[in-house]
């Protein structure tokens, strides 16, 4: 499925695979900024009591550790952000024959 949108330099087509990482990246940042509410951190506190305190930013770093992960795969097997070049070496090549 190809999408064109247009800016001030004409269509530009966006496949349906360079949707994946951006549909991704909405959803991390979603959560993330979530998990750092105060609203998120009273909800913990009233579940759990006082015993989460020291224990929510250790909550929160995993979570967002564990959540990253994924897109960073997904950035690297699906040829990462179309058009927005990279300082890494194209190494997908070789994942793929392997």
């Amino acid at each position: 499925m190809n999408i064109n949108i247009q800016s001030k330099w004409g269509a530009m087509p966006i496949d349906s695979t360079s949707l994946y990482p951006v549909i991704y990246l909405i959803g991390f940042a979603a959560l993330h900024s979530f998990l750092a509410s105060l609203p998120a951190k009273r909800l913990a506190k009233a579940h759990f009591g006082s015993k989460v305190d020291p224990w929510y930013p250790v909550f929160f770093s995993a979570v967002a550790a564990i959540t990253i992960l994924p897109l960073a795969v997904i950035l690297f097997f699906f040829e990462g952000l179309s058009g927005c070049p990279t300082p890494f070496p194209d190494t997908r090549s070789a994942w793929r024959r392997a």
